[in-house]
């Protein structure tokens, strides 16, 4: 994991040596192994270096004939097999692209698997050509203006060089209802993100994004599900420990116990960082222990953030530069440092594994249809809990949607007339930012988007703006401490094989991930594999908002702040009372839209005072 800085003047004013400097300066916690810059008259690029791939280093990485410049954060998967096509024996990554920009131009992106974001200048073509993988796993910031473009591993450097910061007013609606409604969009209205599956083209005058790469149904010969998907799995996780110094996450839960246990294969000495909690409702010791006593890893017990649920809240947002949907973030941030501490570069993490694998939820809809009434119970059966719901309740909510009761659902529905059918956010947020911001049109155009079919519910769910968030979030909280994330199940093969997979591998006899805990079958410990029960931290986060952050809480809750141009305060205030009476029975909708409402009331409270305070000019 490195960092990255590009700067390019469209107009031919050469870059200055001093700003670049400067702006490469908010990327040197990444500079790990070494930091390097180049200048090519009307373009500078900046190379912060942490060397998890034995890559050589530091960049910028350049190639000759045509002359071709190089910055980047990447991991490729077989780098070998790219190396056969090029006709070379180097299995570099930085060189590797390189030499498939020279072959195949913008077309190289159909040829490199693995997680990447990078920029080349192409001097012969006076181009900046700009590339992210398809998940977003690696950052890829910009902001192009018409005499400059900046790109960036982090927001961090591009907000340095603007003259002023100016808050989207759709992401800050697109926050507090707790949904991203654009991949594109972040905290900033002059900061853009590249899209994941994006490259992004420019020139003097023009900047051209394209999508190269889409999830597609392909109908593949699948003799055994389980089996297929344990060796894919394994081939990614394999992947990913290329380099030195890997370790992975262990929370006890079916994810990441299946990355940890396929990992220790390949390092038998593995360093494991776990999470633990001295409340029984949160502590998954009895699970990771199972972990332990089957295979020869060295654990590491981690103890939680002490902090607040808004702890370091001005550091954090300095950290990521705008709010995160990421409410646990806090505290599981301890486990970054601990890992580092312990020499650990390179962390595996099972985060993905709900979304990749999916529940089989699809399932439910296929039986009511076909009148399969007696395995509609069981799986409804099996499914009840995940969200709160009873068996009868999953298993009626199906017939009334997928079958001819539907009709009668639907004529009832339109009688009912109660507040409750108001979703939280409409009540919390000002009905005049409301109807300027569009929120309502931009969510039911998004919904209209996603498709009716199985497929398209799956591949909405993968192309979800939450989904580059997360990794944003999480890629960035790693950088600080010194630590590089990886996350196995978001694998090309495995989500290609994962997405034409019918819902019956995925929820069967009751139980969801099926195809998964078949997958893990002989290297899981039972225990793990047949685990039901998932921890929910929404108590432990609102003991965190109410008994550590109180003040912090009250003082946004119950001020006259910016927050209130977006916020009916009276709503936010009965909120507040509705949570604090009735703490043990609070509604989740209540404890996360004031969770947001915080964060975002922080955020602005911060920009606010560094508007306030002279910036210091970064030499043009």
């Amino acid at each position: 994991m490195s960092g990255f800085l590009a700067i390019y003047n469209p107009k031919g004013a050469p870059v200055a040596a001093p700003r670049l400097t400067e702006l490469a300066a908010g990327l040197d916690h990444r500079a790990v192994d070494g930091r390097n810059m180049t200048i090519d008259g009307p373009v500078g690029l900046a190379h912060l270096w942490f060397n998890t791939t034995d890559q050589t280093g530091p960049g910028p990485y350049e190639l000759g004939d045509p002359h071709l410049l190089l910055t980047l954060d990447a991991r490729l998967d077989d780098p070998f097999d790219l190396a056969r096509k090029l006709g070379v024996t180097t299995a570099d990554d930085a060189t590797l692209i390189l030499l498939s920009y020279r072959k195949w131009g913008a077309d190289c992106v159909h040829h490199l698997r693995g997680d990447f974001a990078f920029v080349i200048w192409d001097k012969s073509a006076q181009q900046l050509f700009c590339a992210r993988d398809p998940f977003g796993v690696k950052p890829f910031f910009y902001t192009s203006q018409d005499d400059q473009f900046i790109a960036a591993s982090e927001p961090g450097p591009i907000l340095s060089a603007m003259g002023g910061l100016h808050p989207d007013q759709n992401f800050i609606a697109d926050f507090l209802v707790g949904h991203l409604s654009d991949d594109a969009r972040t905290g900033f209205a002059d900061v853009t993100r590249l899209p994941p599956a994006h490259t992004l083209t420019v020139t003097k005058g023009c900047a051209k994004l394209s999508r190269y790469w889409a999830l597609r149904q392909t109908e593949l010969q699948i003799d055994d599900a389980s089996e297929q998907l344990r060796q894919l799995l394994d081939q990614s996780v394999k992947r990913r420990m290329k380099g030195r110094d890997v370790g992975a996450m262990l929370s006890g839960g079916l994810d990441s116990s299946s990355i940890a246990c396929l990992a220790q294969r390949y390092r038998s000495d593995l360093p494991v960082f776990s999470l633990i909690f001295n409340d029984p409702d949160l502590d998954e010791r009895p699970y990771i222990q199972q972990t332990l006593d089957q295979y020869a890893v060295r654990p590491h017990m981690v103890q939680p953030g002490q902090g607040g649920a808004f702890a370091g809240g001005g550091r954090l947002l300095g950290e990521q530069a705008y709010p995160f949907l990421a409410p646990g973030h806090v505290t599981s941030r301890p486990i970054y440092a601990a890992a580092r501490r312990s020499g650990v570069r390179v962390l595996l993490d099972g985060h993905g594994g709900d979304e990749v694998i999916g529940h089989g939820f699809e399932r439910l809809s296929e039986l009511a249809r076909a009148g399969h009434w007696r395995k509609l119970w069981v799986e409804a059966a099996g499914t009840a809990g995940l969200d709160g719901l009873s068996p009868w309740a999953v298993f009626s909510s199906a017939l009334m949607t997928h079958t001819p009761l539907s009709r009668v659902s639907g004529w009832t529905s339109r009688f009912r007339r109660t507040t409750a059918a108001v979703p939280a956010w409409r009540r919390l947020l000002r009905q005049d930012f409301t109807h300027d911001n569009g929120i309502i049109d931009r969510l039911q155009a998004r919904q209209k988007a996603i498709g009716s079919t199985p497929f398209d519910r799956y591949r909405a769910t993968l192309q979800d703006p939450l989904i580059p968030h997360a990794f944003e979030v999480l890629n960035t909280c790693a950088a600080t401490h010194g630590v590089e994330t990886r996350f196995p199940f978001f694998d090309l093969d495995l989500v290609e094989f994962c997405a034409s997979l019918p819902a019956s591998d995925r929820l069967n006899n009751g139980w969801t991930r099926w195809v998964l805990r078949q997958a893990m079958t002989d290297i899981l410990p039972q225990a793990v594999q047949w685990r039901r029960s998932k921890t929910d931290f929404t108590a432990h986060m609102l003991r965190q908002m109410l008994d550590q952050d109180g003040d912090i809480l009250r003082d946004i809750v119950f001020s006259d702040c910016t927050l209130f141009n977006y916020v009916e305060a009276t709503a936010l205030r009965q909120t507040y009372d509705r949570v604090t009476r009735n703490r043990h029975k609070a509604d989740r909708n209540d404890i996360f839209g004031l969770w947001r409402a915080t964060w975002v009331g922080l955020w602005l409270r911060q920009l606010e005072s560094q508007a306030a305070t002279p910036k210091r000019q970064v030499p043009a």
